[in-house]
């Protein structure tokens, strides 16, 4: 079990005048640190709140691809290191500052504490095209509004997933831009562009279903890709394509940043993360399934869970090296019901978040309700634990 916890990117607007900056702001490198399959953590925060704003674990592309709310497949150039150093960013902002403006602030920051330098251009990557086939399509009488309406079809356990997507009124350009936007598109069309190669005048009715790859269970079962649908079902052929598309080039660019000012220390004391109120009870023996989930107004529910997984996915290791863990740990499961104070739930533009409170400070403020009133305490040592060791194999010239 593991908890999927979510990083939000803010979309910015150009001001005029100055770019605004962050007050002040640490800058470092992320200590070393994996998780329990061996891969660097992922990049956590990018949220504005109680006047701070963080980000961690955030590699140069990571930065790059917050400030300027651009793909990480579109930002090209720049050293190897740009993908594999990490760095944590703790920054204060002005009493008037919004999420709107965040990524601005960092762009500052990246240019000044970095020396960043980027400009706007279009490469040729990797895209599919819409060409046509055997068309099977009908020419609209215009009498509804462009929409393509999306449905899905799941009739039990053992049947496939299926999306079924009803288009009306739509031209092949508005088909083409729309292509990647249906459910379970990123199994096929990732983040790819799409063209409208076809040459179709006009707007057209059409409909078409395929299957969710991802969540079919049953082996041999049938399944009938997006591309597949839309050549059989349509005409409409989707061939591997490149095309010319607005990119993020990286001019130059430090690897260290410039040192942190004197003001830096103390100027972010350690926060004692904790939830305001919370309720802690066993779970109901007729309740099954495991949960973990942020509610609206800063609220968060564990349902079913026992004490040991939620304490390795807390401290980011797997079960199997957690040690010492009593086997009530195992056993017992727990229902967790608590709130964040007012001060970590997230704004944006005066409206709460699809997260209502930053995923680091959500994980902290359990692992201090776990230290208050289970009195658990842990740390962190090396430990010699089973693995694979790659060599390699001697070439016959080599061995002979």
């Amino acid at each position: 079990m593991k908890f999927l916890l979510c990083t939000l990117l803010f979309a910015g607007f150009v001001a005029a005048g100055e770019a605004p900056k962050f007050e002040i702001a640490d800058v470092h490198p992320t200590p070393p640190f994996f998780n329990a399959n061996g891969n660097l953590e992922q990049m956590d925060g990018g949220l504005m709140h109680g006047g701070r704003y963080e980000l961690r674990r955030a590699t140069m592309i990571d930065l790059i691809q917050t400030a300027y709310g651009i793909s990480a497949d579109k930002i090209v150039g720049g050293p190897n290191w740009v993908e594999m150093n990490r760095y944590d960013i703790i920054a204060k902002t002005p009493a008037d500052a919004t999420s709107a403006n965040a990524k601005l602030m960092l762009r500052s920051l990246l240019a000044e504490r970095f020396a960043l330098v980027v400009h706007n251009d279009k490469k040729p990557l990797p895209a599919f095209a819409l060409t046509a086939g055997k068309t099977q399509l009908k020419k609209s009488d215009g009498a509804e509004d462009a929409d393509c309406k999306v449905d899905r079809q799941n009739d039990g356990p053992d049947s496939v997933p299926t999306v079924i997507i009803n288009c009306h009124n739509m031209s092949m350009d508005q088909f083409a831009d729309a292509l990647g936007t249906f459910p379970a598109s990123d199994q096929y069309v990732g983040d790819r562009m799409v063209a409208d190669q076809m040459g179709l005048e006009g707007t057209w009715d059409f409909s078409f279903h395929y299957s969710i790859r991802a969540r079919v269970t049953k082996a041999g079962a049938p399944i009938v890709t997006m591309f597949d649908a839309l050549e059989k079902q349509l005409g409409i052929v989707v061939q591997p394509s490149t095309l010319p598309t607005p990119v993020l080039v990286i001019d130059s660019v430090n690897e260290k940043p410039t040192p942190n000012s004197p003001e830096v220390d103390g100027a972010f004391p350690t926060q004692r993360e904790e939830f305001e109120v919370a309720t802690i009870k066993p779970t109901d023996p007729d309740y099954k399934r495991e949960s973990f989930r942020p509610l609206p107004g800063g609220r968060l529910e564990i349902r079913g869970i026992p004490l040991k997984p939620i304490i390795a996915d807390l401290w980011g290791f797997s079960e199997d090296m957690v040690f010492n863990a009593p086997k009530f740990s195992e056993s017992d499961r727990w229902d967790i019901v608590a709130k964040a104070p007012a001060a970590a739930v997230i704004l944006v533009d005066n409206a709460q978040s699809e997260m209502p409170v930053d995923a680091q400070d959500l994980l902290e403020m359990v692992k201090t309700l776990l230290v208050d009133r289970f009195k658990l305490a842990v740390h962190t040592e090396e430990r010699p634990m089973p693995a694979y060791t790659m060599t390699a194999i001697a070439s016959e010239d080599e061995a002979g």
